[in-house]
Parts: structure tokens; sequence; C-alpha cells
């Protein structure tokens, strides 16, 4: 029964897919929508169009109705997915906004419209049609049915538009998303924009609870986040990569230092993660809380540890000093996943294979150290040469231009030694 209503879903869609075509799409309507929660560029690309570009209607395509009410609350538009409301907006708007694929507003509705893929990072993985495990990985193969073949093309179109930050990124997306070079334009992230643009971060913000990020920046001297990447089949990892907190605890607090823990929002360790309200008088170990987005405190960051996860390129963006690397379970990774830039080649920032490593680099200080220059700058330009900040502007100015709008002006270009913006 679950297979024949996948395959009724897809004919369904598919059908609507070809009537979206004759819909009468309005250029100035911009939808936006993401996978998981209001997060990601696709939520700091609509507080910029919402406030910024007066001419735009702005509306997010929200996945649950409190999350609508609290973007109503704000002064900004918002309809619930799936009802008739957003459906009507849907068949009208004339651009697409999304951080992963079309369903995250509407594929079924999405044909006439400029799509814009914003993707969520900048990073070294293999992805969709690189990805062995990727369903665009088997469309090139050609095992999928003809039915498929269409409702996937459906789902990850050739046509989109992918936003990137160099032109080794927007060469990633072409090859592995089957777009031509040119639909691949280099602009920037605008989930950087909250660290150069404090009104930007003030919106933000509104949307989350700062309160225990705040305390802990106040009464600690350094601030550490742990944030892994995804890992392929849900598979439990963070009792190795932890295995003893008591320790890690205690060198934390003779450095009068917290970790916060975050985890990609598929990940399925959060069983393992300490409950704040219940650490005791003194936890130096915190869960972050979900409704506290990374970007809006990246640059309040001492240390950020992770793996495999592009928001290491992100850190280095802002920051020269203050990245480990802990790729504990690396050969593991490379046999689920892969990478599509060779890892030690496309990395800067200090490094920890071990648990014991990881504890030595906080203890020592040299987790906090700075990065040396020569692999920074390397790195930055890999991943950010092209970019400019804000990004949000440079973004939007290039949608008002394929959608036959007037643009405005541009950012400021990304440093690659020093500093953030030049």
């Amino acid at each position: 029964m679950a297979r024949l209503a996948k395959i009724v879903r897809a004919i369904f869609t598919w059908a609507e897919f070809h009537w979206a075509g004759l819909y009468r799409r309005d250029p100035r309507l911009w939808v936006f929508g993401a996978r998981h929660a209001f997060a990601g560029n696709s939520h700091y690309l609509f507080l910029w169009v919402a406030h910024q570009e007066p001419d735009i209607e702005a509306v997010w395509i929200a996945t649950d109705r409190s999350t609508a009410d609290r973007i109503r609350r704000a002064g900004l538009r918002a309809e619930v997915k799936g009802t008739r409301s957003a459906l009507r907006v849907i068949r009208r708007a004339g651009v697409f906004f999304y951080n992963d694929r079309v369903s995250e507003i509407g594929a079924a509705a999405s044909n006439g419209a400029v799509l814009v893929n914003l993707w969520h990072g900048s990073g070294l993985k293999n992805i969709a049609s690189l990805h062995k495990k990727s369903v665009l990985y088997d469309l090139g193969k050609g095992r999928l049915s003809g039915l498929r073949v269409k409702y996937e093309r459906i789902e990850h179109p050739a046509r989109a538009i992918f936003i990137s930050t160099s032109s080794a990124i927007a060469a990633r997306f072409s090859e592995a998303f089957d777009v031509p070079l040119s639909d691949c334009p280099i602009i920037g992230t605008p989930r950087l924009d909250p660290a150069v643009d404090k009104q930007m971060r003030a919106w933000s913000k509104e949307f989350g609870a700062y309160a225990e990020f705040e305390s802990a920046r106040k009464h600690n001297r350094e601030i550490y986040i742990y944030m892994p990447t995804y890992r392929p089949g849900h598979r439990e990892f963070l009792g190795a990569a932890l295995p003893d907190p008591e320790r890690l605890s205690e060198i934390l607090r003779a450095r009068s230092a917290v970790m916060f823990v975050k985890l990609h929002p598929q990940d399925q360790s959060r069983h393992s993660l300490p409950d704040n309200a219940s650490a005791g008088p003194d936890p130096r170990i915190l869960s972050w809380a979900p409704d506290m987005l990374f970007y809006n405190v990246i640059d309040q960051i001492d240390c950020l540890i992770t793996d495999y996860s592009s928001v290491m390129f992100d850190f280095i963006a802002v920051k020269s000093a203050g990245l480990l690397l802990y790729p504990f379970d690396i050969d593991r990774y490379l046999d689920e996943r892969g990478f599509y830039f060779p890892y030690e080649e496309n990395v800067a920032g200090h490094r920890a294979d071990t648990f014991s490593d990881l504890c030595d680099a906080i203890s020592t200080g040299r987790a906090v150290a700075e990065i040396e220059l020569s692999k920074l700058d390397r790195v930055r330009k890999r991943v950010w040469e092209g970019s400019k900040l804000p990004a949000s502007r440079g973004v939007t100015d290039e949608i008002r231009q394929r959608a036959g709008l007037p643009g405005r002006s541009e950012g400021r270009a990304i440093a690659h030694a020093t500093g953030l913006v030049a």
C-alpha cells in the first residue's frame, strides 16, 4: 500500500506540475521555505527582502502554524504549507527560494517560477548525483522508472539557480545537480550576513531565545561549540566522540569555559545529550537550544569543533582563530559518504584525531590559537573567492535581474587573508 501511495502521489505531482505551467506568475511575489525550521539561508534572505525590498511581497511558507504565527506577529507575511491560502500564494509566486529541495515550498506548483536553491553549505562532501546513496545518483545511472525520473526532476530541477560562493563551489553544484555553470552565480551566502549586519542579526534574533548563550558568554572566559555533521544511517556516534564527559568538563572548568553541543537536525544521537535544566549547579557541557541560530552568534564563539561540516568554512570567513577539526571517524565516514574535495588538502585549522587529542588541544589552548595563515588564505580563496557581504543584497539583485526587475547595489568582498570584509 505504501508503494501504491507513492506512485499515486507521483502521478498527481507530475500532472499538477504540468498544469502549473499555465499559472499567471507575479515576478514581485517571492516565496521562501526551509525543510526543518525557520532557519538557514532562506530565513536570512526572507528577512532581508521583507524589510529592505518594499516593492517585493515576501511570504514564508511555514511547516507549522506556530511558526507562521510568530512571523505574522513580527509584522511579516507567512502561510502554512498545505493550506488553501498557501497554495494560492505558491501558484502565483514568481520566485521560489529554498535551502535543499523544491518541496520545502511545493514542488508540484513550481512549474513556471524562477527556482533558487540557496543550499545549506559550501562543503567538502559528495552531494546529489555524486553521492551514491542519493536518488539523483540512481537517476543519473538510469536506475529509476520513467515516472520516478519525471517526479525527481520536478523535485530536483536542472533549471534551478544555485547561489554559489566561489568558482570551485559553483563547479561542484553544476556537476552534482546537472545545471549549467551560468546558473551557479558566485555571490555569497545570506547565512553570514548577521556577522556583518547588526540589523539583520536583530531581525533574526527576534525569533529565538539567546539568554542561555548570553549568560554563558558573560560568566565564562571561553565558549566552545561542538558541531558535528550528520552521519549516514542515523548511526549513534556521540558516545565515541565524547566518551568521557567528566574529564572534558574538568578541563573546561579549569579554563573557565563551556561547550555547547549542536547536532544536525536529522541526527539521532539526541538521547546522549545532557539536559541543561538538570545538569548540576556548574554545567560545562550544554545542549544547543533548537531556537538559537548559530549564525547569529558565530563571531562570539571562541572555538568551533567540527569534523566534515561546511560550518568550518563559514567560521573561517568570520574568524582566523579557534577552529578545531575533530575527524575521529574519518575512515568510516569516507566509506559512507566520500568527499568531493580531498579532506587533507582543503581544510584549515588545528586538528585532533582522538578524544585524548581533543582534551589536550583544549587544555593547552591550542584549540583557540590562530590558524596557520597560508592554509587559511588558501581555503578561504577556494571557498569564498568572489563572495560579497552582505550577500542578501547581491542575491536579491541577481534574482531581480533574472525575473526582469530592476536591481540595486552590490555588497562588499570577503577578504582572504585578514578580516571578514574588504
